[in-house]
């Protein structure tokens, strides 16, 4: 069986997975947009005007090695973004303030999957914590299984203007730069993750991280997900709380 069959297959399992009982995407979505936590609010996200395109660096080269942001003409975007870039070779990685970080090295450091990016499926946000400006970029993935439920597994990374270390580097399913939180007492910023709910067939855990110093990170809440209609396909959703210390996940560094 060829690659190309084994991928189509797998993808139409994934897709097929959302059946009786089970949540839907877009119901989730929904939830992680609306959800009101007390001590958290989401991050307000402006998308920057911007196109990512690919770049080939000398003339007649067969394939670009990196793919940059253009922006349109919007007083400060092209300052926010600097020279921000998806390099594709030798390995996947970005660019921004002059420095390359390999996808494989942030993942490590920061315990997020990594890969190769989608350079068509990438946008950019202008993000504020307190007075402070922040980029923050989102992507999908490429690669055999990129359908069904893996299609909605995105990675978020985000920039300080004028600094050269991301404050934070994340992936997950249902993950985007407008679905990330910020505590307002100290501008410290956080995000839903997202899992399967072993316990219970066609359930989804959410658990609410708070990052600190050091790329530590605290678990402030979780929930439990389920539909609400026992046997029904594509409707609405129960969001139980359950306690951090005896519910899904634990405490730990990052």
């Amino acid at each position: 069986m060829n690659i190309a069959r084994i991928a189509l297959l797998f993808g139409l399992c994934l897709t097929n997975a959302w059946a009786a009982g089970e949540v839907p995407p877009n119901v989730l979505h929904d939830w992680i947009r609306g959800v009101q936590l007390k001590g958290a609010r989401h991050i307000q996200a402006e998308r920057i005007p911007a196109s990512v395109s690919p770049v080939y660096l000398k003339e007649g080269d067969a394939e670009p090695v990196e793919y940059a942001f253009f922006p349109e003409h919007v007083e400060g975007v092209a300052k926010l973004l600097g020279d921000f870039a998806y390099l594709e070779r030798p390995a996947p990685a970005l660019r921004w303030e002059r420095v390359v970080r390999p996808l494989a090295r942030m993942g490590k450091q920061w315990k997020a999957a990594s890969g190769e990016w989608a350079w068509n499926n990438m946008a950019a946000y202008h993000i504020k914590l307190g007075s402070r400006e922040r980029l923050c970029v989102e992507s999908a993935y490429t690669g055999i299984g990129r359908s069904g439920r893996m299609q909605y597994v995105r990675a978020v990374v985000v920039f300080t203007p004028g600094k050269r270390q991301e404050i934070l580097y994340a992936s997950g399913y249902m993950l985007e730069c407008r679905a990330l939180l910020v505590f307002p007492n100290d501008d410290s910023l956080g995000y839903i993750e997202l899992g399967v709910d072993e316990s219970m067939a066609g359930a989804y855990t959410a658990r609410v991280w708070r990052l600190g110093p050091g790329r530590k990170r605290s678990l402030v809440r979780a929930y439990r997900l389920e539909a609400a209609g026992a046997g029904e396909a594509g409707g609405g959703m129960l969001a139980r709380e359950v306690s951090v210390s005896t519910g899904p996940g634990t405490d730990r560094g990052n």
